[in-house]
């Protein structure tokens, strides 16, 4: 006959009984003692023969129990397995159903298990899955030894200890797995060296850790650390932004970030004694409504020290690295960078591009090959050996570039392998200096020193000739006056007379051309070309040219006529040099004129031919130092002396050329100024 239980307590009664429960577990630090306590109390209270709470392992549903009397341990048992217990409880329990049996000898879910209730002398019990409706982690069973009936009061008051139970397990394992990430985080930040503080707002004092109180020069931590004093260690500079990031932090509710300087505690504060740290926090809500800051802070003035270590080095580095480059791109010689493997260009400087003739874009990249095809078979095996670490100076080269062909040029240069931190070739260096100018000075120079040998011995000529010439004279004119000549002789006497004035006028006319004048004089057009025309008058004859003059200007200009006669040669002889084929004509006229630009008054004198004409290539070089198209005839600085003889005379000297079949010749006009 099913035993009655006592009578069911009063929800008061079971109010009081959680509270007692509640105050009896609220110190406790332990949960299987927290489940004992509850256990005991609970079997007290419903006067059932025992109470166990046990937590079920993962593995094959061992369990390890706590309660009293565990030798008794009947549900789960860690010699017994769950299953034995009957199919059904296990059930129950993993679908989070409370398992109820109040006789276990007529009830038939446990038939198959009821032998292991009677060797455990169980009739009665109630089992609550603990969490409810959750995987099953563990349960709390009452037992009683005789069969009784279990009322929903008692069934729920066994459901909330087992909440209890449960909830005091998890909160105290919480709690456990907090304090050893306390532990382990204040490990962590002492190893790394921070320091952190924790801060009630509103609160007197801040609690700050060993490393937070060494940061600022405390040996010992302060207990009475305030945010006073805090803010007395901040820099003075620094404060107001400091307080201003805090206080818009608290209003916002935001994270607290940033760097500042300090003085530690007891040193003078002197930029010499300055500490940089870093400070970083975030707030947290208690439930209870009070608000947190925690906050963690390092001294970073090592890494702050060698941060301006670190900008001095990059400035120095950085200075240095303009005025390099600054020499670079003003070096009065051509530098160039160039790859190991195809040679391609990776630098040049403003010299070098104006030697190759491109910009720096059109340059950047592309093979020497293909920059100078002209000299890469005498470059490459020079440019491999420095590839494979050779250094190579003083290598004369000459030939043209792709982009200025036809120009004969010269170059000394230098090459050195350029290495990289480890030793490895990473590019190729040369110094170039073309020479192409000082080759072609040295070629006018000998050209020169002819000329002028040529010119000082004409002239010594022309003065040595005059006084046989004026005695051949006299003994032309006795001659032609002796009595009884015959006509022939008298004829043949008249045209050695003429033959011999006309020499001694280009002796004459030879001597006035060398000479140089001191001053400029006032001479008219034809003043200055008769002496250069008779000059010509044998080649222009040789050559079939036929010379037509056209002066329309009888007003002298100032000027150093020999200086002007100089250039009125050059181009004279230039024209004359077009028409090296023979036959064709020269046109010299000249005539008052104006310069529209200026708009002085002065002599244009106009020499044209009907040569062959210059090609583009030629006009544009025209004036050009050591620019000839005469190979070994020309220097290349007859016109670019005219045009510095011109210009001081404040002149302009133009030109016109077309090779255009049916049109070609040149036409060069000097104009001169009435007072040069």
């Amino acid at each position: 006959m099913t035993q009655q239980a006592p009578p069911i307590p009063l929800p008061h009664r079971r109010t009081r009984f959680l509270d007692r429960l509640d105050a009896a577990v609220a110190s406790l630090t332990d949960a299987g003692e927290v489940t004992r306590i509850a256990c005991n109390l609970l079997r007290d209270d419903l006067r059932a023969s025992r109470c166990i709470y046990a937590e079920l392992n993962q593995r094959e549903h061992e369990s390890s129990s706590f309660g009293e009397d565990q030798e008794h341990f009947t549900f789960p048992a860690p010699a017994v397995r769950p299953r034995e217990f009957s199919d059904a409880a296990m059930t129950s329990l993993r679908a989070g159903l409370t398992f109820v049996i109040e006789n276990t000898e007529t009830d038939p879910r446990v038939a198959a298990s009821r032998e292991s209730y009677r060797q455990a002398d169980v009739q009665a019990l109630v089992c609550v899955p603990v969490p409810k409706n959750q995987p099953l982690a563990a349960a709390l069973a009452v037992h009683s030894q005789q069969a009784r009936h279990w009322t929903p009061q008692e069934i729920d008051l066994i459901e909330q200890v087992a909440a209890r139970c449960w909830e005091s397990t998890v909160h105290l394992a919480t709690l456990q797995e907090l304090r050893e990430s306390e532990e382990n985080l204040r490990l962590a930040m002492e190893a790394a060296n921070f320091g952190y503080y924790a801060y009630e707002l509103g609160a007197p004092h801040i609690k700050i850790s060993n490393r937070f109180a060494r940061i600022f020069g405390y040996d010992q931590t302060p207990e009475d650390w305030t945010f006073d004093r805090w803010v007395e260690h901040l820099h003075p500079e620094e404060r107001d932004a400091v307080l201003d990031v805090v206080q818009t932090s608290e209003l916002h509710n935001s994270s607290i970030e940033y760097e500042s300087r300090i003085f530690p505690a007891g040193v003078e504060r002197t930029e010499d004694n300055v500490r940089w740290v870093w400070l970083r926090a975030r707030y947290s809500h208690r439930e209870n409504g009070r608000r947190y800051r925690f906050g963690v802070i390092a001294d970073i003035t090592e890494r702050k020290q060698a941060e301006a270590a670190l900008e001095a080095s990059r400035r120095e580095a950085y200075r240095q690295w303009t005025e390099l480059e600054a020499i670079y791109q003003t070096a009065p010689i051509g530098l160039s960078l160039y790859s190991v493997d195809e040679f391609r260009y990776l630098r040049v400087n403003d010299v070098q591009m104006g030697v190759i003739g491109l910009p720096q874009e059109q340059i950047i990249g592309r093979p020497f090959r293909e920059i100078a095809p002209d000299l890469w078979p005498a470059c490459e095996p020079i440019l491999r050996r420095v590839a494979a670490g050779e250094t190579i100076r003083n290598v004369m080269l000459e030939g043209e570039l792709s982009t200025r062909p036809g120009q004969h040029r010269y170059w000394t240069v230098s090459y050195m392998p350029v290495r990289g931190e480890d030793g490895t070739i990473r590019a190729v260096g040369a110094v170039i200096m073309e020479t192409t100018a000082q080759k072609r000075a040295e070629q006018a120079l000998i050209q020169s020193e002819k000329l002028a040998a040529v010119g000082r011995l004409a002239s010594s000529i022309s003065h040595e000739i005059n006084n046989p010439l004026e005695a051949i004279t006299n003994l032309l004119y006795l001659a032609q006056h002796t009595e009884g000549l015959p006509q022939e002789a008298a004829e043949a006497l008249v045209m050695a007379e003429k033959e011999l004035l006309r020499v001694s006028q280009i002796a004459s006319q030879t001597l006035r051309f060398h000479r140089q004048a001191t001053k400029p004089t006032w001479v008219t057009a034809v003043e200055l070309l008769k002496p250069v025309v008779a000059l010509y008058q044998g080649r222009l004859t040789n050559s079939n040219l036929r010379l037509i003059e056209e002066h329309h200007s009888a007003e002298p200009v100032q000027c150093f006529e020999n200086d002007i006669r100089q250039v009125l040669n050059n181009l004279i002889g230039n024209a004359i040099d077009a028409m090296k084929n023979g036959g064709g004509r020269v046109l010299i006229r000249s005539r008052e004129a104006t310069d529209w630009k200026t708009g002085r008054k002065g002599l244009r004198i106009t020499v044209a031919d009907s040569g062959s004409g210059m090609s583009e290539a030629t006009r544009r070089n025209i004036f050009t130092a050591f620019y000839t198209t005469k190979e070994m005839n020309g220097t290349g600085l007859g016109l670019w002396i005219s045009f510095g003889i011109v210009g001081k005379h404040e002149g302009v000297l133009r030109f016109y050329s077309s090779d255009r079949p049916g049109r070609n010749g040149t036409v060069f006009s000097l104009f001169l100024p009435r007072y040069g």
